[in-house]
């Protein structure tokens, strides 16, 4: 439809969402992976491309030592 000026990204596999702001406390960033059928809202960042390994080093302590 040529009126429509809306971004629409539908998944086709599952990904990981991760919030854009979070506190420096946490010992872990609160990382999750959710079903392709799902609907990530504009506070969250997501990863379209699901590797169970970059979910894993998001989610451990080291990374947040990292940052």
């Amino acid at each position: 439809m040529p009126y429509r000026f809306r971004y629409v990204h539908e998944s086709k596999t599952d990904f990981i969402i991760l919030p854009k702001v979070t506190s420096v406390t946490r010992k872990y960033l609160p990382v999750s992976i959710v079903e392709k059928d799902s609907i990530a809202l504009q506070t969250l960042q997501v990863i379209y491309n699901l590797n169970e390994s970059l979910f894993s080093i998001l989610s451990s302590n080291i990374h947040m030592l990292m940052i």
